[in-house]
């Protein structure tokens, strides 16, 4: 079973990681996501786990596939070892 902590840990960071990797600031994002600034600091802090839905309005603003913010994926590997 995943812990509930740990994967908002995770999904933030991948957030993060994904979003510096593109250049974009947490306003940016949030602006192109409809939401506001603290949900994307939040998110990232793993304070805040978004629904389903918006992990997909997240994954179009970043242009990457849902499951890469969700699960990571070998993409995701590459950006880390670039920063």
């Amino acid at each position: 079973m995943i812990d509930r902590a740990e994967f908002q840990a995770q999904l933030g960071y991948r957030l993060r990681l994904i979003r510096n990797h593109r250049g974009l600031t947490q306003f940016e994002v949030a602006h192109r996501a409809g939401c506001v600034k603290q949900t994307i600091s939040n998110t990232e802090r793993g304070i805040y786990l978004p629904s389903l839905l918006f992990v997909f309005v997240l994954s179009e603003v970043l242009e990457v596939h849902p499951k890469t913010l969700l699960f990571g994926d070998e993409e995701l590997i590459e950006y880390g070892r670039r920063d």
